[in-house]
């Protein structure tokens, strides 16, 4: 299977930004809007177990598992926590895990089965500190194709789409709208100029059965001393615009980076509307958010991790 070239997503964003009028990127501008956490009340419900093999093991990152953990001793007469030690993995949690099946896809196309048959521990660094929780997963039979990133769901979703290389009028589309999200984050007072922008990262999901396409951007716009923006924008491909575009660009400090390095398409609530899985690097670490559109096809925030925050100490007794 072909996996979309980064050159040839990207480069022609520089001749579709500078070519587009002036009132054509006030209207882009003004189409974009927020991308949100989700509301509770349009939380959707999140599969079992989601896991992601971007290199050579499985990041679980659905169940979260978590079991706080101290040693304490006694000093003066009062107990103090000696050496805080954290475990991420409830140990019934992990066994609820073990034996589920999974389906694997790569690129939103369906690859394989297999089934989770460990899961281990998260514990690492000094002072302890979350690591993301590894699963190890055996294939049933064999895969179609193997080249990572490869996804695990469990249920196996009823729908998934494709992801594919986008063509000129959407990486333009795209990259224009992304433009629009760094110039609503820094305000009218800061001037934005498109030379000051990264090379768009652009995906494009084929959904055929909805006969929609589904743009997805990342990138990053430098502001010299101060950092740069890092910006996300999902939309629905419309000719030259982006349709029901939301999107959001959040402040690195100087010397970070954040690049977008996956997307997937997968229906993981049975609503007949496919969620967007999105991998990040950041700072040389892996995150992960899923994004689900509603009824109008604008997206929202459902999740975003894993946490790698621990749990918070036991009170002193």
């Amino acid at each position: 299977m072909s996996r979309p070239g980064l050159f040839s997503r990207c480069a022609p964003w520089l001749f579709a930004v500078t070519a587009v009028s002036p009132e054509l990127l006030a209207a882009q501008r003004a189409t974009v809007g927020p991308l949100l956490p989700a509301r509770a009340a349009t939380r959707i419900a999140l599969p079992e177990v989601l896991a992601v093999s971007a290199d050579s093991q499985y990041t679980l990152l659905l169940p979260a598992l978590y079991e706080p953990r101290a040693l304490y001793r006694t000093v003066a007469g009062e107990w103090t926590i000696a050496e805080p030690v954290f475990r991420r993995d409830s140990l019934r949690a992990a066994r609820s895990v073990v034996g589920k099946a999974v389906g694997l896809y790569i690129d939103g196309v369906a690859v394989g089965t297999g089934r989770v048959r460990q899961v281990q521990a998260g514990l690492c660094d000094e002072p302890p500190a979350w690591c993301p929780t590894r699963a190890t997963v055996e294939v049933v039979g064999g895969l179609t194709s193997s080249t990572p990133p490869i996804v695990a769901v469990s249920p196996p979703p009823t729908h998934s789409a494709e992801t594919v290389e986008p063509t000129d009028d959407e990486v333009g589309a795209a990259s224009r709208a992304l433009l629009a999200v760094f110039r609503m984050a820094a305000g009218p007072r800061q001037p934005i100029r498109e030379e000051q922008m990264s090379t768009p990262v652009v995906f494009a999901i084929n959904d055929v059965d909805n006969a929609r396409r589904v743009l997805v951007a990342g990138g990053s716009y430098d502001l010299g001393r101060a950092g740069a923006l890092s910006g996300v924008v999902v939309g629905i491909a419309a000719d030259t615009l982006l349709r029901a575009a939301t999107g959001r660009a959040r402040r690195l400090a100087p010397g970070i980076s954040e690049e977008l390095r996956s997307v997937s398409a997968f229906d993981l609530n049975g609503d007949g509307r496919d969620e967007v899985l999105c991998g990040w690097v950041s700072g040389g670490e892996w995150q992960f958010e899923i994004l689900s559109p509603d009824r109008l096809g604008r997206f929202s925030q459902q999740w975003r991790g894993p946490d790698r925050s621990p749990p918070p100490a036991r009170p002193r007794r």
